[in-house]
């Protein structure tokens, strides 16, 4: 991420521990018109917003916007850039659109880059890799709280601003890496250490260790969606049943919300956000997790994975 980038979001004000109240939401939060606010864009960057903000929805990222079910949530976006290009200018576009996907210093979103340059395998050309990550601040805080002497050993606490936990996650060793993208990712505990012990395993060993893969749904995937990595024979656990729960419910509100708001002369996807952030039209703060309810079609078990937890641990 470029210095000057993350200067200024190190540099954006977020509520402290004495502005919290007892619900974890900030005392005084804004107007809902400075939520998600892309009305005074140029008519083509606004319209490029409404589509980015909902592939957000479209995504696993809805389930950081729907209470923060899961802390942090990516891949909405990506990009592969020249390593050695002497500008970013697609990330950037994306960086200043994102910049507008806030509300009540609850939620924000920007592209990340990953550490690691690939090579080409034709061209033999410096790659590197971005994604688009949207991130709810009060869940990654309490994350952190609760895991605060492994994020402690990166130099982070649960008052670091969001990118710089996500960055210190990045640029851990290997075996800290796995298990802060998979703690801030939201995967229930076994499947975080199923799988930092099955990488650590591959790495002293050269043995793949056997898996299952557990599959959710979002709305532009009904399989695959979220996915993470169990122990082959594993059980299903508490924290395994909870987010499927939570997973299952928030998909069907935004199905309802989405079917009023998305669509050809409909409000849109920030008008979505905003009346959902903001239900009274006054005080906005990130919603509730929705109460499950059940639904017919989901996903849970065995399928194969997507990129989610193998690419970005990989990369």
């Amino acid at each position: 991420m470029p210095a000057i980038l993350l200067l200024v979001l190190l540099a954006a004000p977020f509520p402290s521990a004495g502005q919290q109240n007892a619900a974890g939401t900030a005392d005084r939060t804004p107007a809902a018109a400075s939520c998600f606010p892309v009305e005074d864009l140029p008519p083509d960057e606004q319209a490029q917003a409404e589509e980015l903000f909902t592939k957000i929805l479209d995504s696993e990222a809805l389930y950081t916007v729907a209470g923060g079910v899961k802390p942090a949530s990516s891949g909405f976006v990506r990009f592969v850039l020249d390593a050695d290009a002497p500008a970013l200018d697609p990330v950037d576009r994306a960086r200043r659109l994102l910049e507008r996907f806030r509300c009540a210093d609850s939620v924000l979103a920007t592209v990340h880059h990953f550490r690691k340059i690939y090579g080409h395998p034709k061209t033999g050309r410096r790659e590197r890799h971005y994604e688009g990550i949207v991130i709810a601040v009060e869940p990654l805080r309490r994350l952190v709280r609760a895991h605060e002497a492994e994020f402690a050993s990166l130099g982070v606490s649960p008052h670091s601003h969001p990118v710089e936990v996500l960055m210190a996650v990045e640029h851990a060793d290997e075996l800290q890496r796995w298990r802060g993208y998979g703690r801030i990712f939201g995967f229930p505990p076994a499947a975080v250490n199923f799988f930092v012990r099955a990488g650590e395993h591959q790495q002293r060993t050269g043995e793949f260790v056997k898996r299952r893969f557990v599959s959710l749904p979002t709305f532009a995937r009904a399989e695959r969606g979220v996915v993470y990595a169990v122990a082959e024979n594993a059980a299903e656990t508490p924290e395994d049943v909870r987010l499927r729960q939570s997973v299952e419910a928030a998909l069907l509100e935004y199905r309802e919300r989405r079917e009023r708001y998305i669509g050809p002369g409909k409000p849109g996807a920030a008008r979505l956000l905003r009346d959902w952030f903001c239900p009274d039209g006054g005080s906005c703060s990130l919603p509730s997790p929705p109460q499950h309810q059940a639904m017919s079609g989901s996903s849970n078990g065995r399928g194969s994975p997507n990129s989610r937890q193998t690419a970005s641990a990989a990369r």
